[in-house]
């Protein structure tokens, strides 16, 4: 079964919380979470973060969507 997950974000740090919060909890297999940022001004951090922290990179994979 497909797990999807949606997380709204505000900041990195708001991000970071919530996606470890999804990996130490979920059960289920996740097979995607999507990042709704439309109160951001700029994204772009939130992507990058994604990008350049170690822990994520190991765990998910980032895909660019709109």
């Amino acid at each position: 079964m497909a797990a999807y997950v949606v997380l709204f974000c505000t900041d990195i740090a708001d991000m970071l919380k919530s996606i470890l919060m999804v990996k130490e909890q979920t059960v289920l297999e996740v097979d995607c979470v999507l990042f709704e940022t439309t109160g951001l001004a700029d994204p772009a951090p939130i992507a990058q973060t994604f990008i350049n922290v170690p822990f994520l990179n190991e765990h998910f994979i980032f895909r660019r969507c709109f």
